[in-house]
């Protein structure tokens, strides 16, 4: 079938599906009895699930052509996350279900079925839904190494069939049971299972505040009980004569504040390897016209916000560098910072941009290197006016695309290819910055 031919019966089917969409949302519900309703409910579900199938094949199609590289985007996560704006957890999960359940093919070209080719076809017919499919496929990594070629098919099959009778979390209850059955005592490649599934997250939060969340394996485990004992301890008074006073904070409290201790002590220590070519600082941005409000709010390179109020006593830090950028980004101060040296101009850049300067990518500063935007070679100076901040990706990636790299009052602008963009609007990443938002522009309504 001929390019142009495939085009158009796709474009006709995601017309039918468009077409029974609107039919959905245009019919009368309200002739409907409630046994029909619930019909209706069945069937829809059915479907949803079957999307989500074909979801999956699309994006592992995606990812075996490697896709997103033609838009700029370092992966197929990443392309998700910009193209159709969902969160970056949603991505990340959807491309790992395709990785489970979508097709794949050998290096030479020839069909392979999926990872979970039992789960894949219960979801093509819309037996199982999402959630089912992702307790399965992690219950399926929970299996010892030592058993799993053996016990993942015969476990695989189980779960599907007692996922038509179960919701995600009975599935899971099951999936443990399981578990059990295939290694009983629990002793089976228990390490390398607790190894597989170790792991720490910081999740910011809105308020600039973040969630720690994780697993640790029992060597990071005791390093961390060890460092909290001696950090964590109630304070005494300082001054032997006065009164004892007790300590008021709870023990939680008492772990944050000694988990907060332990690292400002690693960073004053001198011993961290550099970020991105300079040492390890804590970078606040802000501009000249928050200093000057009352309630005035600083940025840090992770996007936490500080209050000016705050942001001023934590400058007597030498772990913390303050940096004043002018109405369009451009830097108006380096804190301490007396000469350009390149770890003066590394901090400036980190202000500037923020982390990659490419649009919409996410990178912090600390992954990325500066980029001069006329080449070295062909004359160009090692300055800020001259100097970006891109990821590895993007700088590698930046000479084979057909993006444009320029610099306007002092800050990197874009433009998108014409098949990706033919208006040729300029795009700056706002990324890792704080939103421009003018409140004297609000107008107070009228209570007269």
């Amino acid at each position: 079938m001929e390019a142009n031919r495939v085009d158009e019966v796709v474009d006709e089917r995601i017309a039918i599906v468009r077409a029974g969409v609107d039919g959905l949302l245009d019919a009368d519900l309200t002739r409907l009895s409630g046994r029909e309703l619930v019909a209706l409910l069945d069937a829809l579900e059915t479907q949803h699930r079957r999307l989500a199938a074909a979801d999956a094949r699309l994006l592992a199609e995606i990812e075996e052509r490697g896709a997103a590289g033609e838009f700029g985007r370092t992966s197929t996560v990443d392309l998700l996350r910009v193209r159709l704006r969902v969160a970056p957890g949603e991505a990340k999960a959807r491309v790992e279900r395709a990785r489970d359940l979508g097709p794949r093919r050998t290096v030479s070209g020839e069909a392979l079925p999926p990872l979970l080719p039992a789960t894949a076809a219960a979801q093509r017919a819309g037996t199982i839904s999402v959630g089912h499919a992702a307790v399965i496929a992690d219950v399926l990594a929970e299996i010892p190494a030592a058993i799993a070629v053996e016990a993942s098919g015969v476990a695989e099959r189980l779960l599907v069939e007692a996922a038509r009778h179960e919701d995600p979390a009975r599935l899971r209850r099951t999936g443990q049971l399981v578990l059990r059955r295939l290694d009983p005592d629990g002793v089976l490649d228990r390490a390398d299972v607790i190894e597989r599934r170790r792991g720490f997250t910081l999740t910011p939060a809105r308020d600039g505040s973040a969630i720690a969340s994780g697993r640790l394996t029992g060597e990071a485990a005791a390093v961390w009980r060890t460092i909290l004992d001696a950090l964590s301890a109630p304070a005494v008074a300082a001054d032997e004569a006065a009164a004892p006073s007790p300590d008021d904070r709870s023990a939680a409290q008492r772990r944050h504040d000694g988990f907060l201790d332990a690292g400002l002590r690693l960073l004053r220590s001198g011993t961290l390897p550099d970020s991105g070519g300079t040492p390890v600082t804590v970078l606040v941005r802000t501009t000249a016209a928050e200093l000057r409000r009352p309630d005035g709010l600083a940025q840090t390179d992770h996007g936490a916000h500080l209050s000016i109020r705050r942001l001023l006593e934590l400058t007597g830090d030498a772990l913390l560098s303050p940096v004043v950028l002018a109405r369009h980004g451009a830097v108006l101060g380096l804190g301490r910072s007396r000469r350009l040296a390149t770890p003066a101009q590394r901090r400036a850049l980190a202000a500037r941009d923020g982390g990659c300067a490419f649009p919409d990518c996410t990178r912090p500063a600390a992954w990325c290197e500066a980029h001069h935007v006329v080449a070295w070679a062909d004359g160009g100076a090692t300055d800020l006016a001259n100097l970006v901040l891109l990821c590895g990706h993007h700088h590698r990636s930046l000479g084979r695309s057909d993006w444009q790299l320029h610099m306007r009052h002092g800050r990197p602008e874009w433009l998108a290819p014409p098949w990706l963009d033919p208006s040729g609007t300029p795009v700056r990443n706002t990324a890792h910055h704080l939103p421009e938002i003018d409140f004297t522009a609000v107008v107070e309504p009228d209570t007269g």
